[in-house]
């Protein structure tokens, strides 16, 4: 009886071998991929938010009021834009890199002329004119300290910058409105990679 055509055992081993070897160099580029699709979204929400900020500021001289939302620890003030006057979709808040479970949506700090952060318990207090916007950026950790900002006219932070591929440290930032005096002096230099307005 004729011996009937086939793959001998190391045949197989050497596909599979190369198959392997195939998806292993595949598998991190999709997931980069991914990432940097995040990292395209996440920037542009920012711009939108910017855009419902500046919508905002037009109406009422000032940017919002940092308030805690509903099911949140930290005070945002973004939800000021969907409500009472829908300035954007909510749906746009969350980020998308978030800390968990505490920091589900972008930060967000409004910023008086004078370097201070715009105080969320005063709301006479409404003389913001610039403000800061920041994802969590790829490693999902907020690396900076905003709250220097406070009496100090510094910023100390770790921008984004792709250089070790997607998960590479640092915040995504996005500065908009007008800094002036010493907050323009020191802190609009020390965010090199923010998209500016």
């Amino acid at each position: 009886m004729p011996d009937r055509p086939g793959f001998t055992l190391i045949e197989l081993l050497v596909t599979l071998a190369i198959l392997l070897i195939l998806i292993a160099i595949a598998l991190p580029n999709f997931l980069e991929a991914q990432i940097r699709a995040r990292v395209v979204r996440t920037r542009s929400e920012l711009k939108t938010i910017s855009a419902a900020l500046l919508r905002y500021h037009q109406d009422f001289h000032f940017y919002p009021l940092r308030t805690t939302p509903n099911g949140q620890t930290w005070p945002s003030g973004l939800n000021n834009l969907t409500t009472p006057i829908r300035y954007m979709d909510p749906a746009r808040l969350p980020d998308p890199f978030p800390d968990e479970p505490y920091y589900m949506l972008y930060r967000y700090w409004p910023i008086r002329a004078d370097g201070y952060i715009q105080d969320n318990n005063s709301p006479s207090n409404r003389d913001s004119s610039w403000y800061l916007l920041s994802s969590n950026g790829p490693d999902q950790d907020f690396n900076a300290f905003a709250e220097t900002l406070r009496g100090q006219g510094s910023f100390l932070d770790v921008v984004y910058a792709p250089t070790n591929g997607g998960r590479s440290s640092g915040n995504i930032w996005r500065q908009g409105g007008q800094a002036e005096g010493r907050a323009r002096a020191n802190v609009v230099p020390c965010l090199p990679g923010s998209d500016r307005d």
